[in-house]
């Protein structure tokens, strides 16, 4: 009988919050992508510049001045409250699509960028947005993967061909 390895990928709390591809993100879990560029970087965090000047920080992000990365933040990590805000990480939006899945509500956010983000909330929480209204999706920096930009785009790296 042939001996083989064991490949050790971690938990698989390990591989959901914290993948080591935009592939790995993508397969065991939905994710939003965001596409950006290193604005600045300042002790540990990063300044990313999303479509429409759009800004953001992030933890422990490794990569370069001026590198174009994929962050992805996973729909249960982000918040959603009406209006706009100026906190960190808020950004502006629409409520395009509200769907009823029993114990949570998902919500898909058309970014003020044109970016979609999917949100994803408990229903007993009570509250609930409706189709239209302006809300400010947010999320803290340490919920964010940040990815260098794949050789194929995304989009390619996205596909399972």
């Amino acid at each position: 009988m042939r001996k083989g390895r064991i490949l050790q990928v971690g938990t698989p709390r390990e591989l959901y919050m914290r993948p080591k591809s935009i592939f790995v993100a993508h397969f065991v879990g939905e994710a939003n992508f965001l596409e950006g560029y290193v604005d600045a970087l300042q002790g540990g965090e990063a300044t990313v510049r999303l479509r429409g000047d759009l800004l953001v920080q992030v933890r422990g992000a490794d990569a370069r001045l001026g590198e174009r990365i994929v962050l992805s933040i996973r729909p249960e990590a982000l918040t959603i409250r009406r209006g706009r805000s100026n906190d960190v990480n808020s950004l502006p939006g629409r409520v395009e699509r509200v769907m009823f899945e029993g114990v949570n509500m998902r919500y898909e956010i058309r970014l003020d960028n044109e970016d979609l983000l999917v949100v994803v909330r408990p229903t007993l929480l009570g509250d609930s947005y409706e189709v239209g209204e302006r809300v400010s999706v947010s999320f803290s920096p340490d919920k964010v993967m940040v990815f260098p930009y794949p050789k194929r785009g995304l989009r390619g790296e996205l596909s399972l061909e």
